[in-house]
């Protein structure tokens, strides 16, 4: 099974603090294969967010998203990078309006990120909704290699964070 890493990024575009009332962000991966409206609805209504970042949409899921999240998400967008791969979509759902949604385009690979920024309380978010590239560990990688190479990441990443 593939594993897919989800970074949901978000900044503020001005010096918030103190300016905005707090707000909660979710994300999900939908896996693009797995159609499963009850989980996907569950998952999203347990989360209660105020936006919701989404990742391996296709046309299916984003209907039942707009039907069923209508009135919780009034604002909700979804694209592709070029719709060549049916993991390739995201998509945002939010309680605020949804303004200068952009697409930025993979130098490398198929996914991108998928840029927004709402309004609140006068002041710009942006917000930014990455899918990564998954690790392709080859068919000839054994389990201790490929044990390593997630040790040596998980090192790479304290060393960045000073974990």
């Amino acid at each position: 099974m593939k594993m897919f890493l989800i970074i949901l990024l978000f900044y503020a575009a001005d010096n918030l603090h103190g300016q905005v009332d707090s707000f909660t962000i979710s994300t999900y991966n939908v896996n693009y294969g797995n159609f499963n409206q009850k989980l996907i609805k569950t998952a999203i209504e347990g989360g209660k967010s105020d936006i919701v970042a989404l990742q391996e949409t296709n046309k299916d899921v984003e209907g039942f998203l707009k039907e069923t999240f209508a009135r919780q998400y009034p604002s909700m967008n979804f694209i592709g990078n070029k719709d060549e791969h049916p993991a390739e979509r995201f998509g945002f759902m939010s309680k605020y309006p949804l303004k200068s949604l952009g697409f930025i385009r993979p130098k490398a690979g198929m996914f991108g990120s998928y840029v927004a920024i709402i309004v609140m309380n006068g002041r710009k978010v942006q917000i930014v909704n990455v899918h990564l590239q998954p690790a392709r560990l080859g068919k000839d990688k054994g389990s201790r290699k490929i044990l390593r190479h997630l040790h040596h990441q998980m090192k790479f990443i304290s060393r960045r964070s000073g974990i």
